[in-house]
């Protein structure tokens, strides 16, 4: 009896993963997804990321209301080290210091 060659197609490349929303929830899926090397893409209907970590001035400049900051200040400590928040917090922190010494205006 003669043999069969089995004919087998080569894998389809993976799919992007796709956290829905940029909330800090969709964001830190996506760091750690992007992190272990997959390809990932963030999609947020709204044109601010940040979800409920978001200060928004919905009567005018002067008045910054925050949605849930608080809450979203507590994060795990593990999930801050991990993506270096504390670092980059630092690093906005003394960016925003050199910009007003400068007369610059960040918004």
């Amino acid at each position: 009896m003669p043999s069969r060659r089995l004919h087998t197609r080569p894998p389809p490349p993976p799919l992007p993963l796709v956290p829905v929303g940029g909330g800090h929830n969709g964001l830190a899926a996506a760091a750690y997804l992007a992190r272990s090397g997959l390809d990932t893409l963030v999609c947020e209907r709204r044109d601010v990321i940040g979800g409920a970590a978001v200060s928004e001035h919905p009567f005018g400049p002067e008045y910054t209301v925050t949605s849930l900051s608080y809450v979203v200040s507590l994060l795990s400590p593990s999930l801050v080290r991990d993506l270096e928040l504390a670092d980059r917090r630092a690093a906005r922190r003394r960016h925003r210091a050199t910009a007003r010494r400068s007369g610059i205006r960040l918004s």
